[in-house]
């Protein structure tokens, strides 16, 4: 019986260690890419974050974020789901002022279809982090 105790033990621990952050947060207009451009500002700048549209599984998609900052230091998007999918790491580049990353998201199996963005932006000695979300086509 302690045999078993111990095997549930390492199994759990060790499906902790390689499942994704989660950063899953309520749904709110706001914070939603699915349709539109999601505008915010985080300590003294403004950030536009748009996504390209059809948002369908197994297809490149591009992220782009547009700021009145200069020179950004560092922008990266991680993407997880609600049940956890594991954690899409993207790093964003310059492109004449306008950064942007590209990516392809695989379908939930359970049929979920929401995402959730969490942006990291390093600019000026500051760091700005926002969770967005989007959902895909069924």
């Amino acid at each position: 019986m302690a045999n078993v105790i111990i095997f549930f033990i390492l199994l759990f621990a060790s499906i902790n260690l390689v499942a994704g952050e989660r950063f899953a947060v309520p749904y709110r207009p706001d914070i939603d890419l699915t349709k539109n451009a999601v505008y915010f500002n985080c300590n003294d700048a403004n950030f536009t974050v748009d996504i390209s549209r059809p948002l369908i599984p197994f297809n490149k998609l591009k992220m782009t974020l547009k700021t009145d900052i200069d020179t950004l230091t560092e922008v990266k998007a991680t993407l997880n789901m609600k049940m956890d999918m594991g954690n899409f790491n993207y790093t964003f580049r310059n492109i004449n002022g306008l950064y942007e990353t590209e990516f392809i998201l695989p379908k939930c199996l359970w049929g979920d279809k929401r995402w959730f963005v969490k942006l990291s932006i390093i600019y000026n000695h500051s760091q700005c982090e926002k969770v967005l979300l989007f959902d895909m086509v069924r």
